[in-house]
């Protein structure tokens, strides 16, 4: 299951060194969530476990979140993906088994539940051997002959059978654990799968009855999901898709005539905002340099070696030119971060908005945009949507006074329908 040694001789150093040095393990945990799947990413999960059982909670969330959902094809909706939850058990249980219970509880219940039926049914034992006696004979040999076949574990009062082999093991040590320490917890989960699984015995009913319910249990799992990562700035593929769609369906001057965002931005940004945490009270100036002076050197040393190690990007900002002259767009954003920083920090969090859009909702070629393709293919549809309202290719100081005006959003959806 491992990767290539040649793929991870960096990013398995750089680990060893972080193991060997207490201040940058703790350094680890105060990594931005986006910097640690980077650097797991790199080093492939199944060799993560060292990393994982550093994660903090806020960051092993993430993990899964980005990890566990998969999409068929560049921009497609994403599905939870069974397979990919075997590998995960199989890496949680590498940190011990205490510790492996421990992370797997700190998942949403939405989502244990999901992955729970992804890898195994969970049949009442008092129901399920109740109907196989009223259906006795025949009816009932194809299902005794199935469990016969399956690999199977019975917990309380419940019947747990494998829909897969991959990480039955590491499931059952889990659960067995949960058991033990958290046995509430794990009888409530159990209920709800069972819920799911309950008329998977019966005849030609059975099976369609499991699948619906599985539905069920993934579109719970799916808004959950969701719902966490508009919070963090992402956008989901279907939304990307319908806010795409928009330029189709108007012409390029009257999107532009219209200065109110769309109800799809609208709606990002109020699930964005709401989710923000809120400020903390500050702790005295004193006291705040001595406590974080250590924990932020070894944070900036770790970010340095990620940056050596091209896990992570040069740090850059986000519309950082590629080259020492600007762009019109560009420099016009320039002009106005100096005259009105709360338009520009608008603009600029519109820009971003929209990369996420294309990363999400769009192709480049036959892959997904990069995050640096994505910007770059912002930066030039909105500046055709800014030519096109000023009548032909701008000067930045035109540039400036528009954009304290016009919202990105709509400059980009004009120019994406002159485009398309």
């Amino acid at each position: 299951m491992t990767r290539g040694a040649s793929d991870r001789t960096n990013s398995g150093d750089l680990l060893r060194r972080v193991l060997d040095e207490p201040s940058l393990v703790a350094a680890v945990r105060s990594l931005e969530p986006r910097a640690l799947r980077a650097w797991v990413e790199r080093v492939g999960l199944e060799d993560a476990g060292d990393l994982v059982a550093l994660a903090s909670d806020e960051q092993l969330l993430d993990l899964f979140d980005a990890s566990l959902w998969k999409s068929e094809r560049v921009g497609g909706d994403e599905h939870f993906d069974p397979v990919r939850f075997a590998i995960w058990l199989e890496v949680l249980l590498e940190t011990g088994e205490e510790a492996a219970a421990r992370r797997f509880i700190e998942m949403p219940e939405e989502l244990l539940s999901l992955a729970l039926h992804s890898q195994m049914l969970v049949l009442d034992v008092d129901v399920l051997f109740s109907d196989l006696a009223r259906a006795g004979g025949r009816l009932a040999e194809p299902v005794e002959t199935a469990l016969e076949s399956s690999l199977t574990f019975e917990l309380d009062r419940y019947l747990l059978v494998s829909r897969r082999q991959d990480g039955w093991d590491a499931l059952v040590t889990i659960l067995t654990v949960l058991d033990r320490d958290q046995n509430q917890l794990l009888q409530g989960l159990l209920e709800r799968c069972c819920a799911a699984s309950a008329d998977y015995v019966d005849d030609e009913g059975g099976l369609l009855a499991v699948l619906s319910s599985a539905q069920m249990l993934e579109a719970d799992a799916e808004a959950d999901r969701e719902d966490r990562r508009a919070q963090q700035g992402y956008v989901a593929p279907a939304d990307a898709r319908a806010f795409l769609a928009l330029a189709l369906a108007e012409r390029a001057d009257d999107i532009l005539a219209e200065t109110r965002p769309d109800p799809l931005t609208r709606a990002y940004f109020r699930a964005r905002d709401t989710g923000a945490p809120p400020q903390q009270p500050a702790a005295p100036r004193g006291a705040a340099r001595a406590s974080a002076a250590p924990a932020e050197d070894s944070g900036e040393r770790l970010l340095a070696a990620l940056r050596e190690a091209e896990i992570l990007p040069s740090a850059q900002p986000l519309l950082a030119p590629p080259e020492q002259k600007l762009d019109v767009l560009r420099a016009a954003l320039v002009r106005l971060a100096d005259r009105d920083p709360d338009a520009h920090a608008q603009r600029m969090d519109e820009l971003a908005y929209l990369a996420n859009v294309l990363i999400a909702g769009a192709s480049n070629g036959a892959r997904a945009y990069r995050p640096v393709e994505a910007v770059e293919a912002v930066i030039e549809t909105c500046t055709a949507g800014l030519a096109h309202l000023l009548g032909g290719p701008p000067g930045e100081e035109a540039a400036a006074r528009t954009l304290a005006r016009h919202r990105a959003d709509r400059l980009f959806l004009a120019g994406w329908r002159l485009r398309s």
